[in-house]
């Protein structure tokens, strides 16, 4: 006659199992959450980027997007990790001060994703007459926990975002600046 119950066997391999679906669930969910983190980025550039270009070919006005460290001035820098103005040019400097018209203000990005551009870029400038970008630019999307995971992101004359996994040099480059 058998007792009802688990035998200590059958309990060791539910603990198994469990703890091995819990790692793939947790691998799935790391991996979706590390994807939505690029799109969220890659959404808020191109709002940025399409915003530039309706009020340029509105307004018949210079706006450029620049990187900001601080939130209120155009840094210097080709890293946009810190988040990024757009602006209405109209004393025709290509800096925003007094006078300019602040059009947006991205925050800084999550912790551990950077965003560098290419070349060193650290401006765009959206014509006035067609509010098309001057020219083409590159960016690299990395996250410092996932570097093999890099994303190119390109924007073109025309002013759209395209994406495409980022080389290992860039992805490289992304990791140290």
């Amino acid at each position: 006659m058998r007792i009802k119950g688990f035998a200590l066997l059958e309990f060791l391999f539910a603990i198994v199992c469990t703890g091995v679906l819990t790692l793939i669930a947790s691998s799935i969910f790391g991996a979706l959450a590390g994807t939505s983190r690029v799109a969220a980025v890659r959404s808020g550039l191109a709002d940025s980027v399409e915003q530039a270009h309706q009020y340029a070919a509105e307004h018949a006005s210079t706006v450029w997007l620049c990187p900001s460290r601080e939130g209120f001035a155009c840094a210097d820098d080709s890293d946009w990790s810190h988040g990024w103005l757009g602006f209405a040019d109209r004393n025709g400097n290509a800096r925003f001060d007094e006078g300019d018209e602040l059009l947006h203000k991205t925050p800084p990005l999550l912790d551990g994703l950077r965003l560098c551009s290419a070349r060193r870029q650290t401006r765009i400038r959206f014509r006035p007459r067609d509010g098309r970008p001057d020219s083409a630019i590159g960016f690299t999307l990395c996250d410092l926990r996932c570097p093999q995971e890099a994303v190119a992101l390109a924007l073109t004359v025309e002013g759209r975002i395209s994406e495409r996994p980022a080389s290992l040099r860039a992805a490289q480059e992304c990791q140290l600046e």
